[in-house]
């Protein structure tokens, strides 16, 4: 199970805790009781103030999967730039630097002597990619993409960069995960970001209405996050 699942439940439940108990509260604003002893300019202020506190709540728990998102998505980021650097001190990454730049000239010799369009010198790269070592992996992921965008590079699917990028992680076990973590929190914040519409609405309501089904599932344009289909 990712985190995103795990979210995604923990989400759902403090949706419905957090709506049952706006229900509940708000009430109060309606009771014969409590309109007795405010005047209507006043009932007015008090309701703002009881919807700005319960909108707050529902504003932090959408952050909670827009911040699993964008964290997700920068281990991502990090994982594939292990691949783009070198590690070690200044004579370590020198070397390493000369050796990626002696594996790169020969890998573009063997592309120029070829013949084919940028696909072909593409599906070259990605071969090369999936078999090569440490250091030629490194060296077509940063040589790489400017020589196909060079060679004609044309994709509505992605750009070079990302397409070298999806060859590696398909291969490697620890950039797969990685990659599908951040794509099924990505799919979680566009879930509740997508409800959030809904549950302000009925969180902007008052006084609520008695028989509203507290229940998120009842609640039109509301997509139970726990149902979303995570990416493998």
């Amino acid at each position: 199970m990712t985190k995103a699942k795990q979210l995604a439940s923990e989400i759902h439940n403090d949706t419905i805790a957090l709506l049952a108990e706006h229900r509940i509260q708000g009430q109060k604003y309606s009771s014969p009781q409590h309109q007795a002893t405010y005047s209507a300019e006043g009932l007015k202020t008090l309701a703002q103030k009881f919807s700005a506190e319960y909108l707050e709540r529902a504003a932090a728990i959408q952050q909670k999967a827009n911040a699993l998102a964008d964290s997700t998505a920068q281990n991502y980021r990090d994982g594939l730039d292990k691949f783009k650097t070198i590690d070690g001190d200044a004579t370590a990454q020198l070397l390493g630097e000369t050796r990626a730049g002696k594996a790169w000239a020969r890998i573009k010799a063997e592309l120029d002597a070829g013949k084919g369009d940028f696909a072909t010198k593409a599906d070259q790269l990605g071969k090369l990619l999936t078999s090569g070592d440490q250091t030629t992996r490194h060296a077509i992921l940063t040589e790489g993409p400017s020589y196909l965008r060079a060679s004609g590079w044309q994709s509505h699917n992605a750009t070079a960069d990302e397409y070298l990028e999806g060859i590696l992680t398909e291969q490697d076990e620890h950039l797969s995960d990685l990659f599908n973590e951040a794509a099924s929190a990505a799919n979680l914040r566009t879930t509740v970001n997508y409800n959030a519409g809904a549950v302000t609405q009925r969180l902007s309501t008052l006084p609520p209405d008695a028989t509203a089904e507290p229940r998120l599932p009842a609640l039109a344009g509301y997509v139970d996050p726990t149902t979303v289909r995570e990416v493998f």
